[in-house]
């Protein structure tokens, strides 16, 4: 083997090199976009799920005996449970299962019970984007003396 025919090989392994490593980037920085966005996707709609769990939750609180608003409710904890971070859609089941459990009448909760779920699914939706925890959460239930 001669001096040329090292020089070309060299030569040929360092562009096969120079190629491989910029595929190699090109697609790992591809992956990454799109995991990004993805990601940002995801955050966004948990955003606009859990608004509209809370909106539901406080409407059907004011308005217990509205069948609609139980349904509107019912669909965003359906939406939370799909969309919603792990801990944040525990929390949210647990919640909804015990108000159906009182509304069968199969359960009785104090109005401190319902303090500790509120709490523990807003700290957990909180907590899912990246906010500070709240040491109690109260949502108020507002009723209209006629």
């Amino acid at each position: 083997m001669n001096l040329g025919d090292i020089n070309i090989q060299v030569a040929l392994i360092a562009l096969l090199s120079a190629i491989i490593g910029a595929v190699v980037t090109a697609a790992a920085n591809y992956w990454f976009q799109k995991r990004s966005e993805s990601e940002k996707q995801i955050r966004e709609k948990q955003k606009e799920v859990y608004f509209r769990y809370l909106t539901a939750l406080q409407l059907f609180k004011n308005s217990p005996n509205n069948v609609q608003l139980f349904y509107e409710f019912q669909n965003a904890v359906n939406a939370i449970c799909l969309y919603g971070d792990n801990e944040t859609s525990l929390a949210v089941k647990d919640y909804f299962e015990a108000l159906v459990k009182v509304g069968n009448r199969e359960l009785t909760l104090q109005s401190c019970d319902y303090i500790n779920h509120e709490t523990k699914i807003i700290n957990a939706m909180r907590d899912s984007l990246g906010l500070k925890k709240f040491d109690k959460f109260i949502m108020v239930k507002f009723e209209n003396p006629q």
